[in-house]
């Protein structure tokens, strides 16, 4: 079979999205060719930071413990660390550059992934990470990446051992601030590439097999956070402006389970959103990703298990991005659709046939605050089902409009009930903007009780191809 190299993210084409990471990989493994068209400097590699090793079994004993109290999946283990140019890693003089390259070593992880207590790197300054097998390449990332928070976290790179390299002008070294403060090592798989092992079970529906559901897939994303994972959509509003509103459930972001999202959670500024997570072909695996990075948390409210993000860089000029069509009214969906990752794999899509029903008892969680009555949607789904980490997928009606997000519910393939917190009832929330949907996705109080799926343009610019997808070549 001829190999492929599946090509993400590549948009060059606006400033617009110019914040949108690429990210390229060989997904049988072999060695990428172009990353040595960013590789400037002598072929060193200096000694590995060694990570320490951790006890896997008490993990993932802990995970079931997790699972148990309805907190979000997690893949990976967090180590507290200290790397900067100026500490760590190995500095050479090629010419008018300065490189320095850190290699990072963690036993048996499929990936590693770096959290940036402090970002900043001047202009005409690239650093790329790459796995030593060099068949994945993330970035490279530059001036475009700095932001006001000055801080910035990768998705994960797939490998055990993997390498940064940073270029920068000599007259320019001084002004680079990059400082390492989190590795995760992921002992899960959720990376798209052959060796992908999904613990998913098998009564799941790629979504690539119901092409009629291809518009509202392309705004739904995995979201990782930190070790964890959970599922979003990008929502619509009055306005049709493409302001990047990111749905999901409340219990996604309150990490500690307090009914709360305060500073003891994890930040959403290290979030990582991938869309296009899902497979070209019905029976496919292979995947491809459009990573963004970061956003800020908008409102939320645990009674109807609801959390509004939005991404610090909107997608829009990326043709590839929708979003998505909502009805805030209380009427009854004569069935139900639910587009979501579930343990981190691809995209997946479940179905419920019938007319969905509220709650009429007080739901009471193994985890997290209780629900009151007629908030939530009953759903019970005939094709498909769903899983942790897909937390805060969205529920579609039967118009391919938003009525909720995931909450939870039973476990198991079909036939089989789960809980979403109600659109209609997170409208008003709490009353409070910081606890409703509708001073956001109605800014202007227009009243309109609907919206509809919404289409990203495409940016063109004479003399750039903007590509994205399968393509090999140009």
């Amino acid at each position: 079979m001829k190999n492929i190299i599946l090509i993400v993210c590549l948009f060059v084409c606006s400033q617009i999205v110019n914040a949108q990471v690429n990210v390229k990989f060989n997904p049988i493994g072999e060695k990428l060719k172009d990353i040595g068209m960013y590789k400037k400097s002598p072929s060193f590699i200096p000694p590995a930071k060694i990570l320490p090793k951790f006890n896997l079994d008490s993990i993932l004993y802990e995970d079931t413990k997790r699972m148990d109290l309805g907190l979000p999946f997690r893949y990976g283990y967090e180590f507290n660390v200290q790397y900067s140019p100026f500490n760590s890693g190995k500095w050479d003089v090629k010419d008018s550059m300065a490189i320095w390259k850190l290699k990072v070593n963690s036993t048996n992880a499929f990936s590693l992934s770096f959290h940036f207590n402090r970002f900043y790197l001047p202009e005409k300054t690239n650093l790329i990470i790459y796995n030593e097998e060099e068949s994945f390449l993330y970035g490279p990332l530059t001036s475009n990446q700095n932001n006001e928070k000055n801080k910035f976290t990768t998705g994960p790179v797939q490998g055990e051992s993997v390498i940064l390299e940073l270029v920068v002008p000599v007259k320019l070294k001084d002004k680079v601030q990059i400082e390492i403060g989190r590795v995760i090592h992921g002992y899960v798989n959720i990376l798209p590439t052959s060796s992908t092992s999904s613990a998913s079970l098998n009564c799941h529906n790629n979504v690539a097999c119901y092409q009629a559901w291809d518009e509202e897939s392309d705004a739904v994303a995995k979201l990782i956070m930190g070790t964890g994972l959970c599922s979003g959509s990008l929502q619509n509003n009055t306005e049709n402006d493409y302001r990047a509103f990111l749905l999901t459930a409340f219990h996604c972001v309150d990490t500690d389970n307090d009914g709360d999202y305060d500073g003891n959670d994890y930040d959403v500024d290290d979030y990582v959103f991938h869309f296009q997570y899902k497979s070209s072909l019905c029976a496919g695996s292979y995947a491809s990703y459009v990573e963004y990075n970061s956003a800020s948390y908008r409102a939320g409210w645990s009674d109807s298990d609801f959390a509004l993000l939005e991404l610090d860089d909107s997608p829009i000029g990326n043709g590839d991005i929708t979003w998505l069509g909502w009805d805030n009214r209380a009427n009854t969906p004569t069935s139900g659709t639910c587009i979501h990752h579930p343990q981190g794999d691809i995209m997946k899509i479940s179905f419920d046939n019938n007319a969905l029903t509220t709650n009429n008892q007080i739901l009471y969680w193994s985890g997290g605050s209780p629900s009151p009555v007629s908030t939530h949607w009953v759903v019970g789904f005939d094709n498909g089902t769903t899983e942790n980490g897909s937390s805060g997928s969205p529920l579609f009606d039967q118009n391919s409009r938003v009525v909720g997000q995931l909450h939870g519910g039973d476990t198991g393939c079909p036939p089989v009930t789960k809980y979403f917190g109600r659109f209609d009832v997170s409208w008003d929330g709490g009353g409070t903007n910081a606890t409703q949907l509708a001073h956001w996705l109605d800014l202007n109080d227009t009243g309109n009780p609907t919206t509809n799926l919404l289409r990203s343009p495409s940016l063109t610019v004479p003399d750039v191809i903007c590509y994205s997808g399968t393509t090999v070549s140009m």
